[in-house]
């Protein structure tokens, strides 16, 4: 195998992973349940809104059984979920499957990879702005409310957020989730958040509020975030990318990867 195929072959392993490693302290938070049957991991959270509840990974050889218990066990809560389609599960047939038990498929995202070796140079960027490490109450309360906009909470599940992300220990000593905002006028602009498992760097949660787009704020976070990655041992990066985004990455020396689908569940 040419060393290019094998970089590709470690990064598609390396996008499901640390996916899997993330998404599953949703399981964990407060008032929260993590579930894995039938070769299907899931969680339960307070929150009723997507993508708050559902599954987010699958072994290629689950079969159609653990879609319908998925089915039976958020229509006896009463909210709909999330099924995250990954790449070994898609080529296993997943998607058929989910369409044919009435999921819609609500979003498709560029699997993305790059090797932190000889990253480029930080954009400029205004001179009223800060980027800053969430490593207080303060910036954590910031942090939530971009978590918030990005997903359209109400105030009622926004204020359930700090429980349900607190296994994600963000900012605490040692933890393998990190996040930095952009600051301007006192108040967070722009997030993004850094999850690291095996040496590699995942990048997550990348918003900037309307405001304060087209100032390179998106960019200076994930070059200050894989900076950091890469003082602390990491090797690689990969991150999720929505095709509006997938030019950005691609310019910082991303390449493709394998994708991943975001589905819907059927109406409850």
């Amino acid at each position: 195998m040419l060393a290019d195929d094998a970089i590709a072959a470690r990064a598609r392993v390396a996008l499901e992973h640390n996916l899997w490693s993330l998404w599953g302290c949703f399981g964990r938070g407060h008032d929260c349940r993590s579930y894995e049957d039938g070769g299907v991991h899931w969680f339960d959270t307070p929150i009723p809104e997507r993508p708050y509840n559902g599954a987010y990974r699958c072994d290629p050889d689950a079969g159609t059984g653990a879609i319908e218990r998925l089915v039976r066990h958020y229509a006896a809560r009463g909210v709909p979920f999330t099924w995250i389609v990954h790449p070994s599960a898609a080529e296993a047939g997943l998607e058929a499957h989910l369409l044919r038990a009435g999921f819609t498929l609500s979003a498709r995202f560029h699997g993305m990879y790059r090797r932190l070796a000889n990253l480029p140079v930080p954009p400029a960027i205004p001179a009223d702005v800060t980027l800053r490490e969430v490593c207080d109450a303060e910036a954590r309360r910031a942090f939530h409310a971009l978590v918030a906009f990005r997903w359209g909470l109400p105030a009622s599940s926004a204020a359930r957020l700090p429980a349900v992300t607190s296994a994600c220990q963000l900012g605490a000593s040692g933890s393998a989730t990190r996040c930095w905002l952009a600051w301007r006028g006192g108040r967070a602009v722009a997030k993004v958040v850094l999850h690291t498992h095996d040496h590699v760097a995942g990048l997550y949660g990348v918003v900037t509020l309307p405001e304060a787009r087209g100032l390179g704020l998106a960019r200076a976070l994930t070059l200050c975030a894989l900076a950091e990655a890469r003082r602390h041992g990491c090797t690689m990066s990969v991150l999720h990318s929505s095709a509006m985004a997938r030019a950005m990455y691609l310019a910082m020396g991303y390449q493709e990867g394998a994708g991943f689908s975001f589905f819907a569940s059927p109406e409850t």
